[in-house]
């Protein structure tokens, strides 16, 4: 658990992971909300490139498994605008930016979340972990989500606070010309 404070969640976390909770390999793909063909090519990935940094938002929902590995998400996540609205009723002003960066996403999912635009099996999977029924039990998930983001980001060197995505290529500052 300490080596989570030290480095990003890579594939090979995926097998530490599974080991801890327990999961045989179909309910780690739908943990991850990763379809069949997806889960091949993690297994790929964990056999020919362990190091390899996991799709941030499998990381993110490994590392809210790592802290509270009795969770489970539901079958019927709330929709990503639905809860960005839920959030933003408990916690405060949120940006669309923010919410989708904090999901693992590139920072322009956000305004299609809430212009009704789906989001994908790992994401419902990551706001059905975030999603709870009371607001102080809401803004205490989501705060503890926003640290696994923010720590995650970090140790992939990627300033959330400046981010447009999870990528080095996203994050590439253009110089102003003025």
């Amino acid at each position: 658990m300490n080596s989570l404070n030290k480095s990003p969640i890579t594939v090979s976390t995926i097998t530490t992971a599974q080991e801890l909770l327990n999961l045989n390999a179909t309910d780690m793909s739908w943990l991850l909300g990763a379809s069949s063909a997806k889960w091949g090519s993690i297994r790929r990935h964990m056999r020919l490139q362990p190091d390899r940094l996991a799709d941030p938002c499998h990381a993110l929902i490994l590392r809210w498994m790592f802290f509270h590995p009795k969770a489970s998400p539901t079958l019927h996540a709330p929709a990503a605008g639905e809860l960005l609205e839920q959030l933003r009723a408990s916690v405060g002003p949120i940006t669309a930016k923010h919410f989708a960066l904090s999901l693992g996403r590139d920072a322009s999912a956000g305004h299609r979340w809430l212009q009704g635009a789906p989001i994908g099996p790992a994401g419902r999977q990551a706001l059905s972990l975030i999603h709870a029924q009371s607001q102080e039990r809401l803004a205490e998930n989501w705060g503890k989500w926003q640290a696994n983001a923010r720590k995650e980001a970090a140790l992939r060197n990627i300033d959330f606070n400046k981010a447009l995505g999870w990528t080095a290529a996203r994050n590439r500052q253009v110089e102003d010309p003025e």
